[in-house]
């Protein structure tokens, strides 16, 4: 390649003799002025997930957001590369330059719907991937980078101390989320911030929620009860199957299909509650024909985020470490889930996705639902170097989320996995969970409570459901 040739692809001459040697084993990667080496690859989104682990602010992002550009001096400027020319070009560039791409992706563009039920839109085969929350909009008449503003900071969960400057008479607490969005890659959606225990209304002024200079508001993540799956195997046709299913006051639905109304339950033991039903019929071999949206499908799915109105407030402090403070139960507590040494199994990211399949075999779950299970919850997995988890005994799970199936199955079985990421260098204390995760994975029958040969016996009417929830 000639000097004029690089001079064209980079806006500066290269040393011929460098440039015999060949492409370096890396690539240089740009953004917002820090420059990393990242692996050289020819896979595109291989290249994106080494982006995503170098970058603190991509790290939450799907892999759609996430542009990659290098400058080009025939247009003089930098121009994105799609993934489909990646291979072709990546022999021609040292470095490139991420950006966030601001185009939706088209998961995004599906209608929703409106009226006077709360109802949520269909979702896309994507939807795994998709970011709520998540937006690029300026902030409101900003002078921040003129030299104007008021420092305060921001106190991350794992103990960060993060300085931000706002303009407490103009910005909003949903100001100050997506500048944490934009700076640690936290989604707005995922953000809870908090002023002495109490928590920021979206909507009200820094100056009214009593921030001042200095003030330190507490960060921590949103739960998400995700993606629980609920299949219905019946040996014969049964039709007009009822199917209910309500929430713990805590919890929220944030995402339903089939499209169903959500009501509030009246029922003296759940007073509050929100709650959801559906009406199906069950064919042979788990196909569901539902009756409120005239279609057929595999399961039913629902999504639940925390109730910012009855969840209590946050603690002011919270240990990283799983031994420190007042001792929690173990018992499944939806406004406050734990993961402890004694009855969790840890294991490094690079041997969990096998014990999980492992441990859903021993539950009874089938190969799709095993699959859909693991791949659901990789992203999430792979952000860490050590992952305890554990399956919840069936009868906690159910005070969380009861659900009511008419007529009657004759075989329930309810598997909700909860799991947090473990530092490496907490590791010691876990010594009992790295112990239990030695043992045969069937334990997990007994405190889950499954009956695995009525869980296979077709001749039944079985149901089954999947979900889980990382502990943040």
């Amino acid at each position: 390649m000639s000097s004029e040739q690089n001079k064209n692809l980079w806006g500066k001459p290269e040393n011929n003799s460098a440039q015999a040697l060949g492409p370096p084993v890396f690539l240089m990667a740009e953004h917002n002025g820090r420059k990393v080496t990242i692996p050289r690859n020819t896979d595109y989104q291989i290249t994106v997930a080494s982006i995503k682990k170098n970058f603190r602010a991509f790290k939450k992002m799907p892999n759609y957001r996430i542009a990659i550009l290098a400058y080009f001096a025939e247009v003089d400027d930098h121009v994105e590369i799609t993934e489909d020319l990646w291979p072709a070009i990546l022999p021609n560039l040292k470095a490139v330059r991420i950006e966030l791409n601001n185009e939706p992706d088209s998961s995004d563009l599906s209608d929703g719907c409106t009226g006077g039920s709360q109802q949520y839109p269909s979702p896309s085969p994507y939807a795994e991937y998709r970011v709520p929350g998540y937006s690029n909009r300026p902030l409101v008449n900003s002078t921040i980078g003129r030299g104007q503003g008021t420092k305060i900071f921001v106190v991350t969960s794992n103990g960060s101390r993060l300085t931000y400057t706002v303009e407490l008479a103009i910005h909003t607490t949903e100001d100050l989320k997506y500048m944490i969005q934009e700076r640690e890659g936290i989604r707005v959606y995922d953000q809870l911030l908090t002023l002495n225990g109490q928590y920021l209304n979206d909507k009200i002024k820094l100056a009214h929620s009593g921030i001042k200079h200095g003030s330190e508001i507490r960060l921590d993540e949103e739960l998400l009860l995700g993606k629980p799956v609920i299949y219905i195997f019946s040996p014969n046709l049964t039709t007009n199957v009822q199917v209910e299913l309500s929430l713990h006051q805590s919890w929220t639905f944030t995402g339903i299909y089939p499209l169903t109304t959500v009501t509030t339950t009246t029922k003296d033991n759940m007073p509050g509650r929100e709650s959801i039903s559906w009406v199906v019929d069950a064919h042979p071999g788990g196909i569901l024909w539902d009756h409120g949206t005239k279609r057929e499908i595999t399961y039913l799915f629902w999504e639940a985020h925390p109730n910012r109105k009855a969840l209590r407030s946050p603690p002011l402090t919270r240990s990283s470490s799983p031994v420190e403070g007042p001792s929690p139960s173990h018992t499944f507590d939806p406004e406050s889930p734990v993961v402890l040494p004694g009855h969790s199994a840890v294991l490094p990211f690079n041997k969990v996705t096998g014990y999980i399949d492992d441990a859903l075999l021993a539950l009874g779950l089938h190969t799709e639902a095993r699959t859909s299970f693991i791949t659901y919850w990789l992203p999430d997995l792979s952000k860490h170097a050590f992952i305890a988890l554990r399956f919840l005994p069936q009868q906690d799970y159910e005070k969380a989320a009861p659900l009511d199936v008419s007529p009657a199955p004759q075989v329930v079985t309810r598997v909700f996995m909860l799991f947090r990421g473990v530092e490496e260098s907490q590791i010691e204390l876990w010594n009992d969970s790295v112990d239990m995760a030695q043992k045969d994975v069937s334990m997990w029958r007994g405190i889950v409570g499954v009956d695995v040969d009525q869980v296979h016996d077709k001749s039944l009417f079985r149901v089954l459901e999947w979900g889980g929830m990382e502990v943040k």
